[in-house]
C-alpha cells in the first residue's frame, strides 16, 4: 500500500502545479476543462486507493486503474501497485492452503521460471527505434530543420499531449529553441516507458513454478494469480495461450471457478515453449480447445 500512496501523492503534486499554472507559458491559461479533469480523476484514484486499504480489492482496483489514466505514464506507479496489493491470489494463498490441509512453507522453492524475453526484444527494438528517429536531426544540415518543424510537432502532439510528463516537455520544447531538443525530449518521454517494459519482461517471470503452487503474470499491469496445483480443474490449450481453470479452496459455493490465462507463444522463447508445456503438464492434463479441432 505504501507505493499506491506514494502514487497517489505524486499524480496530487502533478494537479496542484496544474491548477497553479506551473506548465503553462507566460501568458497562457490552463483550460478549466482539464482542471475539472484532472481533479476528478484524482479523486476517483484516491477513492479506489481509499477501498483497496479497507479490503474492498475488486472495486479498489477498478477505481485506481480508472483515476490513473488521466495521469499516464505518472499514473503507471499507482495503476501498478494496485493491481499487486489488490488483483493478486498471493494475500488468500496460506488461508487455502490452511483450507487444504497443507502447512505454509518456510521457504517456497522455485522449481523453474520462464521470462517473456521475445516480448522483450520487441520492446526493446521499439525503444531502439525511437532512439533512431530521435538523431535523425543530427544527421541533417542546420537549414534543414525548418522542413522537419511541422512534422515533429505533430509527433509530439500525438505521443506527448495527452501525457502529463509529456505536457511538461511539450511546454519545456514549445518555446524557440533548437529542434534537436524537440525531437530528443520527445523521444525520451515515449522511451522510457517502452525501453521499462521491455527490461520488465526481460527479468520478471511471466509464469514461475514452485514446490505446491505456481504463479502467472502475463503482463506488467496483469495482477499475479497463484494457483495451487490441486486447485487446477482442467488446462485449455489454444492456439497461441493455454487457460487455466481452476478453484481456489475459498472459493465461495455457487461460484464460477477462476482462469489464468497465459499467451505463451508471443511471450515464450521457441525452446522455453515446449518446456513450459511439459512442466505444466505435470500437474494437469492439458487438452486442445475445440477451436483447434475445427482448423484440424
Amino acid at each position: 500500500m505504501k507505493a499506491v500512496f506514494l502514487g497517489i501523492g505524486s499524480t496530487l503534486l502533478w494537479t496542484l502545479g496544474l491548477i497553479q499554472g506551473d506548465y503553462s507559458r507566460p501568458g497562457e491559461s490552463v483550460p478549466e476543462a482539464l482542471i475539472y479533469f484532472a481533479v476528478i480523476s484524482w479523486g476517483v484514484a484516491f477513492i479506489g486507493a481509499m477501498a483497496l486499504w479497507a479490503g474492498k480489492r475488486k472495486a479498489g482496483v477498478l477505481m485506481v486503474t480508472i483515476g490513473s489514466i488521466c495521469f499516464l505514464p505518472l499514473g503507471f506507479i499507482t495503476l501498478f501497485a494496485a493491481r499487486r496489493v489488490g488483483g493478486g491470489d498471493q494475500g488468500s494463498l496460506d488461508k487455502r492452503r490452511q483450507r487444504a490441509g497443507k502447512p505454509s512453507p518456510q521457504i517456497n522453492t522455485v522449481v523453474q521460471s520462464f521470462y517473456g524475453r521475445k516480448q522483450s526484444r520487441l520492446w526493446i527494438a521499439l525503444w531502439m527505434l525511437i532512439l533512431l528517429l530521435a538523431s535523425v536531426p543530427l544527421m541533417l544540415r542546420p537549414e534543414d530543420y525548418t522542413e522537419l518543424l511541422n512534422l515533429n510537432t505533430l509527433m509530439m502532439t500525438m505521443v506527448c499531449w495527452p501525457f502529463p510528463v509529456g505536457r511538461i516537455a511539450w511546454l519545456l520544447v514549445s518555446f524557440p529553441i533548437d529542434i534537436v531538443l524537440q525531437m530528443l525530449v520527445s523521444a525520451f518521454c515515449s522511451g522510457v516507458l517502452i525501453l521499462t517494459v521491455g527490461c520488465w519482461y526481460y527479468i520478471s517471470p511471466v509464469a514461475c513454478f514452485f514446490a505446491e503452487d505456481a504463479a502467472f503474470t502475463p503482463t506488467p499491469i496483469s495482477p499475479t494469480r497463484r494457483v495451487l496445483y490441486d486447485e487446477i480443474e482442467r488446462v485449455e490449450q489454444r492456439k497461441n495461450s493455454v487457460i487455466i481453470y481452476y478453484r481456489p479452496y475459498d472459493l465461495k459455493v455457487g461460484k464460477s471457478s477462476r482462469k489464468a490465462r497465459l499467451p505463451f507463444r508471443y511471450l515464450l522463447e521457441d525452446e522455453d515453449q515446449a518446456a513450459f508445456l511439459k512442466v505444466l503438464a505435470k500437474h494437469a492434463e492439458i487438452t486442445p480447445s475445440a477451436s483447434q479441432f475445427s482448423h484440424a
